[in-house]
């Protein structure tokens, strides 16, 4: 058996017993404590902050295999044919870590920005080609999540895995054929009771699409009614409202919404989307408590990976200004876009646009079936 620490064996007495084990051999510190190499130092022009600026990022690291190590759990759950009700806490505790850990590594920043832009143009020369644009384990976390490569932002026309070392390039295109979190909950949400299966011809959608046209015609109608505004005001609130009755036709028009999805227009699928619709509107009952709260995790997963890519390329902003990255990439500028480009959940905002208050739900006929019946989202 090969011993986990200082990489030794039992047999050659290096590895700790139950006896010897401590804190320092637990952890690993020989290892982790001289992982801190200064090429500043070795070059014989020791720069101070080199030291912080190789800690912050060995801590990155560190956090992304955090990550990924709680996805790989994740995924392996929603897998299954069916995820067991008793599993959606443990699913739930662990994205909520993911986006915990984003938020954790988006406050370093703060920290790294401690160093001066002259100091870090100290030891900047020395760095070589080193850029965080080849951190693998960032590049298999994001797909883990659910970027795919017809998704990213390009850099020189070159495809992502080509900037990074043959053996890392193999690892991060093998995770891009893994199963990953978008499409699974995609699937886990188009399984929900209302959508397929034999409660899918209830008369839910059917009356809430009635709901949706009693509160559009009303919207109208209120329009109409103001006598405080002119012909032109009204016409311009008019056409506005018009416009924005015409969203929910991604509701209830399945083709339409299937073209826009091929056009990578949006990237949940039509059942996840009715899915996504029903928990939000009856999340306080309490078989739709739990997948409520994961998809408000994927919500704060989302916004602390565009908090994390903001606060890298403001940080890069100050420090370099527009110059061109270590790594070749355009700095900066690369960072800023991706932070927009790069999103997985981002359908998952626009949920509620299509919200509707309790007065147009169709609540007897759905809170009556839901006491009834021990419904399951699996």
């Amino acid at each position: 058996m090969t011993c986990p620490f200082a990489g030794g064996s039992e047999q050659d007495g290096s590895c700790p017993n139950d006896e010897t084990l401590d804190y320092h051999s637990y952890l690993g510190l020989d290892k982790v404590l001289t992982a801190n190499t200064r090429q500043s130092a070795l070059k014989g022009q020791e720069a101070h902050t080199e030291h912080l600026f190789i800690t912050i990022h060995q801590s990155f690291e560190l956090w992304f295999k955090q990550m990924i190590h709680e996805l790989r759990s994740v995924i392996l759950i929603f897998q299954q044919e069916t995820v067991e009700d008793k599993k959606l806490l443990f699913i739930h505790n662990n994205l909520q870590r993911v986006g915990n850990i984003l938020l954790t590594l988006t406050h370093q920043f703060k920290t790294l920005e401690s160093m001066s832009s002259m100091e870090f143009l100290e030891f900047r020369s020395y760095l070589g080609k080193s850029s965080g644009f080849q951190s693998w384990q960032f590049r298999v976390f994001e797909n883990l999540l659910g970027l795919k490569p017809q998704w990213r932002n390009r850099y020189g026309k070159k495809d992502y895995k080509e900037f990074l070392r043959a053996q890392h390039r193999a690892i991060v295109a093998a995770s891009e054929d893994e199963d990953d979190l978008l499409t699974l909950v995609c699937d886990w949400l188009a399984r929900c009771p209302f959508v397929v299966g034999e409660f899918s011809s209830c008369s839910f959608w059917k009356e809430f699409r009635k709901g949706v046209r009693k509160m559009l015609n009303e919207e109208i109608q209120q329009i109409e009614g103001q006598t405080d505004l002119d012909e032109v005001e009204r016409e311009e609130m008019l056409e506005e409202t018009r416009q924005n009755h015409e969203g929910w036709r991604l509701v209830f028009d399945e083709d339409y919404f299937n073209e826009l999805q091929r056009k990578n227009k949006i990237k949940w699928t039509y059942g996840a989307f009715q899915g996504a619709i029903f928990i939000n509107h009856y999340r306080n009952h309490p078989s739709l408590q739990m997948p409520h709260k994961i998809l408000v995790d994927l919500l704060d997963i989302e916004t602390a990976m565009r908090q994390f890519r903001m606060r890298h390329a403001d940080m890069v902003h100050r420090m370099l200004g527009n110059k061109i990255g270590t790594g070749g990439s355009s700095g900066y500028h690369y960072l800023r876009t991706s932070a927009t480009k790069h999103q997985v959940f981002g359908d998952f905002f626009n949920m509620n646009s299509y919200i509707l208050s309790n007065e147009y739900l169709p609540d007897r006929d759905v809170e009556s079936f839901l006491a009834t019946n021990d419904i399951e989202l699996n």
